[in-house]
């Protein structure tokens, strides 16, 4: 069911054959109850999209953290990185925090095929995030000038509290995986 409140798609597609079914079905019978339902049609379609909006699953919210990351690996922002970090994860931190200041970040982009898998049932709840991104980097020796690195991404998040953080992560070439 989740699927209904993470893509418009479905919803707007579905709202859209049936008024052009009530719409066809009057237009041959003449029965204005079809021109109601077609209202009635569109009328659910758009309260579907509003609460579509509304509602953020658990799936959009790992979703947004990735963002919420690269947004601050963009910004070269090492304690923005750290905040989507569990605490429980010490090893992830300190190599984070030994890595990120190699380097100089620029644009980040996540491709489209970002997957998110979640195990409800683990205590507590996991997630397990897969994606190619490609990241502008410099290294401070001066070896890499703004390069354009490509990289697959697997990230496995935690649920503490209200939020997914981060307690692993791998990245490697997006060509052999990980």
């Amino acid at each position: 069911m989740n699927w209904l409140f993470e893509q418009t798609m479905p919803i707007v597609l579905m709202t859209v054959f049936g008024i052009i079914l009530m719409i066809s079905g009057y237009l041959q019978t003449g029965k204005r109850g079809l021109l109601f339902g077609a209202g009635a049609v569109g009328a659910i379609g758009l309260m579907l999209l509003i609460i579509g909006q509304v509602i953020v699953t658990e799936r959009e919210k790992i979703r947004e953290t990735i963002f919420a990351v690269a947004g601050a690996v963009e910004r070269n922002d090492l304690p923005g990185v750290l905040r989507h970090v569990s605490p429980e994860s010490d090893a992830i931190r300190r190599r984070i925090e030994a890595e990120f200041p190699r380097f100089e970040f620029g644009n980040v982009k996540i491709k489209r095929n970002l997957t998110i898998e979640i195990d409800e049932a683990s205590q507590p709840p996991r997630g397990e995030a897969n994606f190619n991104a490609t990241v502008v980097v410099s290294d401070k020796t001066g070896f890499l000038k703004d390069r354009l690195i490509p990289r697959r991404v697997k990230v496995i998040f935690l649920h503490e509290g209200e939020q997914w953080l981060i307690s692993d992560y791998q990245h490697g070439d997006p060509q052999r995986g990980l």
